[in-house]
């Protein structure tokens, strides 16, 4: 318990992101049909409905067999344990870092929910511009983003070691 000292806010920053996530996802799942787009800012933004069986950006998405999704499932929950390993490891003076584990833990949290419910993951954010097109993600996959990115910055930055 000792390890946890001083870190409440961080694993409130994670559970929000769970909570945001999966809300955001019940509201478009209960509120549009599958491929359904909503243009928020036409050319540029929509909301657009989609499932991705596959790995981030939809790599593998079209792949046959349960093995991958499988295999995707059980990476993300190593990846997870890893995450949470720092976390627990980390000094509490480490807030980039532990901001960071957060954000990543809360959204690869928010994504595994989703695989293990229904075997994919609901993506809705879209962005276009032109005929370039970004591919669609959700709340989980911004955080874990940004986390990746502050983690990113500590590495770059250098000051905070593990205790």
């Amino acid at each position: 318990m000792h390890r946890l000292k001083g870190k409440a806010a961080f694993l409130l920053l994670a559970g929000s992101i769970v909570i945001l996530d999966q809300v955001s996802k019940t509201i478009v799942k209960k509120g549009m049909h599958l491929f359904e787009r909503i243009d928020v800012i036409p050319g540029f933004f929509s909301i657009l409905y989609i499932r991705n069986p596959g790995a981030v950006w939809g790599f593998f998405s079209g792949a046959s067999g349960t093995w991958l999704q499988k295999a995707i499932t059980m990476l993300s929950m190593i990846a997870l344990v890893l995450v949470i390993v720092f976390f627990l490891r980390i000094s509490r003076e480490c807030r980039l870092e532990l901001a960071g584990l957060s954000l990543v833990a809360g959204g690869a949290v928010g994504n595994l929910l989703d695989r293990l419910i229904s075997g994919s993951v609901v993506d809705f954010f879209h962005f276009t511009f032109g005929s370039w097109s970004w591919p669609t993600f959700n709340v989980a996959d911004s955080a874990i983003t940004i986390g990746v990115c502050l983690l990113a910055l500590s590495i770059w930055r250098g000051k905070c070691a593990s205790a």
